[in-house]
């Protein structure tokens, strides 16, 4: 989402207008509501509404929006792809709502204000009233920035009597929804922020998995204590870059949360340790790193000598990522960036079904009551005191 607004404004501040569209309506496929595209005069775009007939289909709709000089919205309702095979048109009924964006002062600050709440972790909603003018019944649009915290930036074009339930509205939706109030129509647009991976490390595997989370939508974090590879050149897709003195303390000041990935790849197995011993303390969604199951035994005797639990080192997946026999940097961050689209779609469908989350570590195959034999055979080994006294 942050990338789509920093491409519009950077078109807009360019002289360039620009058309975008957006799936409203997808009682087939609910995966596609909220899908973005943007095309220019020129015919190029970025983004998809599903691709397909649909997607050419909006691309004639958008194109034209650009010669006629006329409407400056519209609301396409697919028919749907058939075929003889096909009980019911594929995609029928799927709303796209089509809007010209003129490269004009006013948009600039509209999308500017937009970009800076992306950048500040801030959701925000983007509010058009739609207008209809004129014998032809032309339309056009007023747009206005719904923050979060119930602030405006912009004017809201709306009667008195219907603007607070509008602002209510603007706060309770997820997805992008038209409404009608009395004869007045509204495209309530809101741009959630998308969750975060924090990469440690940036060497080949960072590099790759930085692309790929990038382009899968999430904002990406890259932290190394190099800058000679912490930086822009070797990591142009990250939302931000860190160069760390060093990884003690690396996850000082960072808004780690429930939403937020965690992924270890550094150079080394001191860093690594350095890394996830930090992360523990943390209310991380998710916890990677990179290694063998060897290394992980290692690693968790070290830990669980220092006072972790078992039951705090389960929630690390170790290995990263989903087994497909990756041996390259290429196909390594093909598995782990898998991963977090599987847990990340996982953690939408729990919302909606309330459908338990496995514990992190259940697909490792160990025998019954495995972290009971783990921490007795560690605890054993190194001659530490017993489990209940080393957890914190």
């Amino acid at each position: 989402m942050g990338r789509m607004i920093q491409i519009i404004h950077n078109s807009l501040v360019q002289g360039e207008s620009v058309v975008m569209a957006t799936v409203i309506s997808d009682s087939a496929q609910g995966h596609l509501a909220g899908a973005k595209m943007l095309v220019w005069a020129n015919g190029n775009s970025y983004g998809t509404t599903g691709g397909g007939l649909l997607e050419a289909e909006v691309l004639k709709a958008a194109t034209s929006m650009f010669a006629e000089k006329t409407n400056r919205i519209r609301v396409l309702v697919f028919p749907g792809e058939t075929d003889t095979y096909m009980k019911h048109p594929c995609g029928e009924g799927i709303k796209v709502f089509i809007e010209h964006i003129p490269a004009n002062a006013e948009n600039i600050r509209i999308f500017q204000k937009l970009l800076t709440s992306q950048q500040n972790g801030t959701k925000s909603t983007l509010l058009a009233s739609v207008f209809t003018y004129g014998e032809n019944h032309k339309k056009y649009v007023q747009r206005a920035v719904v923050c979060a915290d119930g602030s405006t930036f912009g004017e809201v074009q709306c009667p008195d009597e219907f603007l607070p339930d509008l602002l209510k509205k603007t706060h309770s939706v997820s997805l992008p929804v038209l409404e009608h109030l009395s004869e007045n129509c509204f495209f309530i647009d809101p741009w959630i922020i998308p969750p975060t991976v924090y990469l440690f490390g940036a060497g080949h595997i960072a590099q790759e998995v930085a692309e790929l989370t990038a382009k899968a939508g999430f904002r990406v974090i890259v932290l190394d204590d190099r800058a000679k590879f912490a930086n822009k050149e070797r990591f142009p897709m990250a939302d931000d870059i860190v160069a760390l003195d060093s990884f003690e303390n690396c996850l000082a000041g960072l808004a780690i949360n429930e939403e937020s990935y965690v992924v270890v790849v550094t150079r080394g197995h001191r860093y690594d340790k350095t890394v996830l011993r930090q992360a523990l303390r943390t209310q991380a969604g998710y916890i990677g790193i990179v290694g063998s199951m060897r290394k992980r035994d290692s690693l968790f005797k070290e830990l669980l000598c220092e006072g972790f639990s078992v039951d705090e080192l389960i929630r690390v997946y170790f290995p990263i990522g989903i087994d497909i026999h990756a041996e390259t940097p290429v196909e390594i961050s093909v598995s782990i960036v898998s991963q977090l689209i599987l847990l990340r779609a996982r953690k939408t469908s729990v919302r909606k079904q309330q459908i338990r989350r496995l514990p992190a570590l259940q697909s490792i195959q160990w025998t019954d009551n495995h972290d009971e034999k783990i921490s007795n055979m560690i605890l054993k080994e190194e001659n530490v005191p017993p489990k209940k006294q080393l957890e914190m």
